[in-house]
């Protein structure tokens, strides 16, 4: 009976996490040391649940009770559907915006079968995590939209993992974060922005540029509508008006620059010199 109960200690010791565990993002660190005082204090009262060998639901449980140097208590999930499961217990114990919803479903859409399903029994364990083979599915199992699943794999597949964080924090948007990624679509680029400027400088950036897109598409439609070209009077003052916005582009990309302050310094000189020589032309009527 002892050794059975040490190798089960020893089992509960040098456990990994189910990929399904994984859908979910793990505490931060002020939580887990809350949790790991609570554990200390008052023991493991919600046991943690194992599934094919590994935690399907409990990871900050786990964490904190060898933290707290408390034996963890697990016991064998016997149900059939493993995911249903832990995004109900999830789900409802986290208080989750559409955003970190949504990389959660970007992760539910990601999971793979797991195995070779090269025997019966492992076809009956990885028929259960054939969990979704759809976005769809995914948008469905978090109460979310089709598109915002889509941004949030995005952000995966394109992010930095401090981006991803930032999402998952609650602190970005994931529409703003996927734009981000087109945007800076060097991650370690993204992961110098953020660390410098934080979430910040991120939707600075996002904010100039869908400024400076609504200005290049208002300034290329009044370029081709050949109404502006009716009248002599009306095509110089669409051309002036164009320019400037065009003028206006150039320094709203220029001014999402961070960093090389030399360049940058020369290129808002180029600008301004092509504003005043414009201003020349337009004051000489020609």
């Amino acid at each position: 009976m002892n050794n059975q109960n040490s190798t089960k200690t020893n089992a509960l010791k040098d456990l990994e996490f189910h990929e399904i565990a994984n859908i979910f993002p793990m505490m931060d660190h002020d939580r887990l040391m809350e949790l790991v005082e609570d554990i200390r204090q008052n023991g493991l009262l919600d046991p943690i649940e194992l599934y094919d060998g590994k935690i399907l639901d409990g990871r900050n449980r786990y964490k904190a009770c060898l933290l707290a140097g408390v034996e963890p208590i697990g016991n064998e999930y016997t149900g059939e559907d493993p995911l249903k499961h832990v995004l109900s217990k999830n789900l409802h114990r986290r208080h989750m915006d559409e955003s970190q919803r949504a990389m959660v479903g970007a992760n539910i859409a990601n999971l793979k079968r797991g195995g070779d399903g090269s025997n019966q029994h492992e076809k009956s364990k990885s028929a259960n995590l054939q969990i979704s083979s759809s976005v769809a599915e995914a948008a469905e199992a978090v109460n979310v939209g089709v598109r915002s699943i889509a941004s949030a794999k995005k952000v995966v597949s394109s992010g930095d993992k401090s981006l991803q964080t930032l999402v998952v924090s609650g602190q970005l948007p994931v529409s703003a974060a996927e734009r981000f990624t087109k945007i800076v679509t060097d991650k370690n680029r993204q992961a110098e922005i953020i660390e410098k400027q934080g979430v910040s400088g991120v939707k600075d950036i996002v904010k100039e540029e869908r400024k400076a897109k609504k200005l290049e598409s208002t300034g290329y439609s009044r370029i081709d509508d050949p109404r502006t070209k009716t009248k002599k009077d009306d095509s110089t003052s669409s051309s002036v008006c164009t320019s400037m916005q065009f003028a206006e582009l150039a320094i709203a990309h220029l001014e999402r620059i961070q960093d090389w302050h030399a360049r940058k310094l020369e290129a808002f000189r180029l600008v301004r010199d092509w504003m005043d020589n414009k201003e020349r032309v337009w004051t000489n009527g020609k």
